[in-house]
C-alpha cells in the first residue's frame, strides 16, 4: 500500500454573509462550487476546507444560520465532510454591540502580556466573550464537536487523520477585542500565554495548520513579535485573511503564511479563494490564488510554490534502512546511505576528469533519454523518509520499494554496459558498507557535528568559546586536552577518543596540517581517510606527496597509493 504523498485544501476568507447581500454572495458561492467541482471530478479536490474569519457581517445568529447552508452545499460539491471544515473568528464574527464600554476598558488596561491572562479569570471576561457566542455555537453545531475550544472558549484545536497523515489545526482568536474598524490595528490581543501549550501539541502532528484572521501587525506591539514567533515555529502553513488581498510568503523560520482574498467584499465585485497542495516527497507547498473576474467572466489563477522545512530524523541511520532493504536489492548499502543523507560521503571521481560527482549524477548522464531518471525516485523516497521519520520507516520503504528497485536495476544495467562504471559502483558499495557499519546507532547531534567541523578546521578559539551543556562531556574533554598541550584540535580529538571524522573532515585536516607543516598529524588523517574511504581518498594524492617529502619518508606515499583503489 502506497503512503499518502499529498494533502490538498480549500482556503476561504472574508465572506461577510448578510441577508441583504445574499443574492451576490449566493452567486459567489455558486461560481466557486462550479470551479471546485472540476477539481473534484478529476480526483484533485480538497481534503480539507479552512475559513479564516469573517464568515458573516454582524456576528448575529441569523447570519450564521444562513452561511451554514452555503457551506453545506460547498462540502457536498467537494465531497468533504463537515468534520473536515475548520474556522477561526474574524472581526465581523464578533457582535460589536455587546459590552462596548467594557471593550474600551480592556483596550486601556491591557498594557502587558500578563493583564489579559489575569482577565480570563474574572466575571467581566464571561461578559466579553458573549460577543462571540453565536460564532462558537455555529462552529460547534457545524463540526459536531463541543470539546475543541479551550477552557476559556478563546482558541480551538483539532486533529484529523488524512490517510497516513495526522493533521493538526490550531484556530487562533485574534478578534475578541475588536471594535471593527481601523482603530483595531495595533490594539488586538490573542493572550499569548494561552497559545503556548496548544502550539506544543500542534508540533506533534505530521502537518500543522494555524488559522488566524488578522496579520500580526494588528496585534499590540508587546504581543505581535512573540505571536509571530510561536506560530511560525509551530505551524507549517499559517492561513490568514482580513486584508482582502492574496499574498503568500515563506518565513525564515520555516512556516508559510498564505493570505486569501475575499470571497465577497462588496467593492470590486470579484470572488476569490485559495487552493493549497503539499507534496510530501518533495516538501513543496503550492498555493493557487484564484479570482473570478466579473468583467470578463474568467477565472484568473496566480501560483506560488514554497518549500516547507523538515529536519532529517537521525534515528533513520544507514544501518536501520539497510536492514529493511538488504535482501531485496543488489546494492542496498549505497541506497541506504543515500536515503539517510550520506551522499557527500559517497562522492566518486568522474571518468576523464578530476571532478568528483555522485553516482546518481553519472547515472543520469547515461540514461538521459529516459523520461524519469531513476535516481530521482531515490531522492523522493529520501524526502518522504524525512517527512514521515523513523516511526514510519517500516511503512515507507515497503511502499516505495519499486522506486528503489528501478534505481538498483539501472545501476546493474549500466554496470553491464560499462566496465569503468561497474568498478565505480562496486567501490561505492564497499564504501557504503563501511558507512553502514560505522552508523549503526542514531547519528550524533547537531552540536557534536558542529564540534567536529571546528576540529577539522583547527579553530581552537571557537571551540574554547562554545558554552558547555550538562550533556556535552565530549566538549569538556576536548577543552581539557587543548589546555593540556595538544598541538592541534585534531590531536586533542584523537587523545580523547572522539568519534570518527567523515571524509570531508579528514580531507580538511590532512590538507590543513600538511600546509602548516604538522606532517605527522596530517599523515594520521591521511591514513584514516585512505583506510575508510579508498575511492574518495584518491583526490588526496598530492597531499600525500607533500607529507612524505616533509617527513622525509617516501614509504608514506607508497603506502597511500597501495591503500587507495585505483582503476
Amino acid at each position: 500500500m502506497r503512503m499518502t504523498k499529498q494533502l490538498r485544501w480549500l482556503h476561504l476568507s472574508d465572506i461577510h454573509f448578510r441577508d441583504k447581500w445574499k443574492l451576490d454572495q449566493n452567486d459567489a458561492f455558486a461560481r466557486i462550487r462550479s470551479d471546485l467541482a472540476k477539481r473534484t471530478a478529476d480526483g484533485s479536490g480538497p481534503d480539507l476546507i479552512f475559513v479564516s474569519g469573517d464568515l458573516v457581517f454582524s456576528g448575529r445568529r441569523e447570519d450564521f444560520t444562513a452561511i451554514a447552508d452555503r457551506l453545506d452545499e460547498l462540502c457536498s460539491s467537494c465531497e468533504v465532510l463537515r468534520e473536515r471544515v475548520f474556522f477561526c473568528p474574524g472581526n465581523h464574527d464578533s457582535d460589536i454591540g455587546v459590552v462596548p464600554v467594557l471593550l474600551q476598558g480592556c483596550w486601556a488596561s491591557f498594557t502587558n502580556i500578563a493583564a489579559f491572562q489575569s482577565f480570563l479569570h474574572t466575571p467581566e471576561f464571561q461578559e466579553l466573550k458573549g460577543r462571540q457566542t453565536a460564532y462558537r455555537e455555529f462552529v460547534q453545531a457545524f463540526r459536531g464537536n463541543t470539546t475543541e475550544f479551550d477552557r476559556y472558549d478563546l482558541h480551538s484545536e483539532a486533529q484529523i487523520a488524512i490517510g497516513d497523515v495526522m493533521v493538526g489545526v490550531l484556530s487562533v482568536n485574534s478578534s475578541l477585542l475588536t471594535q471593527g474598524g481601523p482603530d483595531d490595528q495595533g490594539r488586538l490581543q490573542v493572550c499569548i500565554r494561552s497559545l503556548e501549550e496548544p502550539c506544543k501539541r500542534l508540533q506533534k502532528c505530521d502537518v500543522r495548520f494555524v488559522l488566524i484572521h488578522h496579520p500580526f501587525e494588528w496585534l499590540v506591539p508587546f504581543e505581535s513579535d512573540r505571536a509571530e514567533e510561536i506560530i511560525f515555529d509551530s505551524g507549517d502553513v499559517i492561513l490568514r485573511g482580513h486584508v482582502h488581498q492574496r499574498k503568500v510568503i515563506g518565513s525564515l523560520r520555516g512556516g508559510i503564511a498564505s493570505t486569501a482574498g475575499a470571497v465577497w467584499d462588496g467593492t470590486a465585485g470579484d470572488y476569490e479563494y485559495s487552493f493549497g497542495l503539499i507534496e510530501f516527497d518533495s516538501l513543496t507547498c503550492k498555493i493557487e490564488s484564484v479570482r473570478y473576474m466579473q468583467k470578463t467572466g474568467d477565472w484568473m489563477v496566480n501560483v506560488k510554490a514554497v518549500s516547507i522545512t523538515r529536519n532529517r530524523d537521525e534515528r533513520c541511520t544507514p544501518a536501520s534502512i539497510w536492514e529493511e532493504i538488504r535482501t531485496q536489492l543488489r546494492y542496498p548499502a549505497q541506497i541506504a546511505a543515500v536515503l539517510s543523507g550520506f551522499t557527500s560521503e559517497l562522492m566518486v571521481q568522474s571518468a576523464g576528469g578530476p571532478t568528483y560527482l555522485s553516482t546518481e549524477r553519472i547515472l543520469a548522464e547515461h540514461v538521459r533519454s529516459r523520461a524519469e531518471v531513476p535516481a530521482l525516485g531515490v531522492i523522493r523516497v529520501s524526502t518522504l523518509l524525512m517527512f514521515y521519520g523513523h516511526s514510519r520507516l517500516g511503512s515507507v520503504l515497503p511502499s516505495e520499494i519499486e522506486m528503489l528497485h528501478a534505481y538498483d536495476r539501472a545501476l546493474e544495467f549500466e554496470s553491464q554496459r560499462d566496465a569503468g562504471f561497474a568498478a565505480m559502483v562496486s567501490s561505492r558499495e564497499q564504501s557504503a558498507a563501511q558507512i553502514v557499519r560505522l552508523h549503526s546507532e542514531p547519528a550524533d547531534s547537531w552540536s557534536d557535528r558542529f564540534i567536529r567541523r571546528l576540529v577539522s578546521q583547527g579553530d581552537n578559539e571557537a571551540i574554547l568559546r562554545l558554552p558547555e551543556q550538562p550533556e556535552s562531556a565530549i566538549l569538556h574533554a576536548l577543552k581539557i586536552a587543548l589546555a593540556d598541550g595538544s598541538r592541534d584540535p585534531y590531536e586533542a580529538w584523537l587523545r580523547i577518543g572522539g568519534t570518527s571524522l567523515d571524509f570531508m573532515e579528514l580531507s580538511t585536516v590532512a590538507t590543513r596540517l600538511a600546509a602548516r607543516g604538522t606532517a605527522d598529524l596530517a599523515a594520521k588523517a591521511l591514513a584514516d581517510a585512505a583506510g575508510r574511504f579508498p575511492i574518495e581518498a584518491q583526490r588526496l594524492g598530492e597531499v600525500a606527496r607533500v607529507i612524505a617529502i616533509e617527513l622525509g619518508d617516501p614509504s608514506i606515499y607508497e603506502a597511500f597509493r597501495k591503500s587507495t583503489v585505483t582503476k
